[in-house]
């Protein structure tokens, strides 16, 4: 099942890696987005040291030919001269130069960074230690064995930890700094249910936090940072959904798993330094109810009946309200939330819809994981989420993205949080190149590229075990991970590869047209 050149790194085939990560296309769109500088800004040496080289040059902004080295003399140098001539000849608008110029000037002096991760109250980004901003570049780990788990009950460390820990070192060579990691599922072998549906424990061994430990120091040892996914609403498995079924319809039975689950899993690794954040569950439109009107905004899913990816929630199986899955988001947010502040520290938590159409107000749609929304279903003011995480896929059907997709749009033309909230992070939880249509446009190098470069603040690619028809093999992802080693902003310190998305360090007053590379 599992890829073999993802289990030995060793014997990656280095030359093909070494091209990957020198991608043609990807390479000379990165320079070109920060050498294409008003020549105002930035003196004559610089300017020579960005132009001489024609061969890295992209073939869509600048005449090659007439970069040709010859043509390099000291009057194509002077800056009065080309203050017009190579604007025009670049078709560059004068906001995306300003902003070019500060990334530039601002990730001159970036050094390495060994800390922990937050979110910028000022901006749509992370920071490391507060200071340095980090864009999250990596894949996701869903399960290894989805019937079973990976975690607790003794399955970690007999089963599945030499192929978990061979994914993250295959995620490091790759150039990764991140990874989503899904924990109970749908409740497989974790928590510990007892009857009626009660969760008494963490697994019968007590297995599950050693493991996880040991996980996440293995991970540090990779300078890989860890986000955790609780639960899954993609799939509904007879017998063993119900399980999970019981804690989204009952409040009751929630609370005694975060007692007696949730609340020790989370306050025996909050401090381990790889783990960064908790994702509550993963695409739960898959099992929400369709057409459900009410008076109540927040509790009214019938705008999605309008749209064509709208009308695909319920995939699963139709069991929920949105106003039962808020509450189930809140209540598990504010109580790891409360942990964290109990320890003067803030937790980075998110939810991951299974489209932007449902974290947005904007095209008639409405973010149901607002933070209003999440409060009013479930009663807890600290219940919210601290950045935002939806997917990205084709429609299957038609083979195109949607016209709202985030490969179609800068991330600043969505205002996430309507009027209220400040900014903030957006990472594109899933996606991958066979399910990024059309194929000609949106190849894996594209869409890391377009990410980075239109205010988003990471993503992960679906996924690195490579099961199922619409996943990419563990060699496209790494080359669609390793194109972004090198930009500015990325470096490898002794903890993490950091880097910043563009739009991000932006000006507020500054409306910067989308800029698809596919495009």
């Amino acid at each position: 099942m599992l890829d073999t050149q993802m289990l030995d790194t060793q014997t990656l085939d280095t030359q093909t890696l070494k091209i990957q990560r020198l991608d043609t296309q990807a390479y000379r769109y990165s320079y070109v987005r920060y050498s294409e500088i008003d020549t105002q800004r930035l003196d004559t040496q610089m300017l020579a040291t960005r132009r001489s080289d024609t061969q890295t040059l992209d073939s869509q902004t600048i005449d090659i030919q007439m970069l040709d080295t010859q043509r390099l003399d000291s009057q194509m140098l002077d800056t009065q001269r080309l203050d017009s001539q190579m604007l025009d000849t670049q078709r560059l608008d004068s906001q995306t130069i300003l902003s070019t110029v500060f990334t530039v000037l601002f990730f001159a002096y970036l050094e390495p960074c060994a800390g922990i991760l937050a979110v910028c109250k000022k901006n749509s980004q992370f920071l490391c230690n507060d200071e340095q901003p980090t864009f999250l570049v990596g894949a996701n780990q869903a399960w290894f064995n989805y019937v079973t788990g990976d975690f607790g009950n003794r399955l970690y460390f007999t089963i599945s930890m030499i192929p978990l820990k061979a994914y993250l070192t295959g995620l490091k060579a790759a150039g990764g700094n991140s990874i989503r990691l899904f924990l109970h599922i749908e409740g497989q072998g974790t928590p510990l249910f007892g009857p009626g549906g009660i969760v008494t424990g963490t697994d019968l061994q007590q297995s599950l936090i050693p493991e996880l430990m040991e996980y996440l120091k293995f991970a540090h040892m990779n300078q890989i940072f860890v986000f955790i996914c609780l639960w899954n609403g993609a799939f509904v498995t007879p017998v063993i959904n119900e399980r999970l079924h019981g804690l989204i319809k009952d409040e009751v039975k929630l609370q005694s798993y975060i007692t007696t689950a949730l609340t020790p899993i989370v306050t025996a690794v909050m401090n381990e330094p790889a783990l960064a954040g908790w994702d509550i569950i993963n695409q739960p439109e898959g099992v929400m109810k369709r057409n459900v009107t009410d008076k109540n905004p927040c509790w009214d899913n019938t705008f999605l009946e309008l749209k064509a990816s709208g009308r695909a929630i319920g995939w699963a199986k139709e069991l929920y309200t949105p106003k039962e899955i808020q509450r189930f988001i809140n209540l598990q947010a504010s109580a790891i939330r409360k942990l964290y502040k109990a320890q003067q520290k803030e937790p980075l938590i998110t939810a991951s819809s299974f489209n932007i159409i449902t974290n947005t107000f904007q095209w008639n749609c409405k973010n149901l994981y607002h933070d209003f929304c999440l409060n009013i279903s479930g009663g807890a003011d600290d219940g919210y989420l601290s950045f935002w995480t939806t997917h990205s896929f084709d429609i299957k059907s038609e083979g195109r993205y949607d016209d709202w997709a985030p490969f179609n749009h800068y991330y600043t033309e969505y205002h996430m949080g309507g009027d209220n909230l400040p900014p903030r992070p957006l990472v594109i939880a899933g996606f991958n190149e066979v399910r990024g249509r059309p194929h000609s446009k949106w190849d894996i190098v594209k869409q890391f590229n377009h990410l980075y470069s239109n205010g988003y603040s990471g993503g992960w690619t679906w996924q690195m075990n490579a099961q199922g028809p619409d996943t990419d093999d563990w060699i496209t992802q790494a080359k669609g991970i390793s194109s972004l080693r090198g930009k500015f902003g990325i470096s490898v310190g002794s903890f993490g590869a950091l880097s910043s998305p563009l739009g991000s360090l932006i000006p507020k007053d500054i409306n910067i047209t989308a800029n698809p590379i596919g495009k």
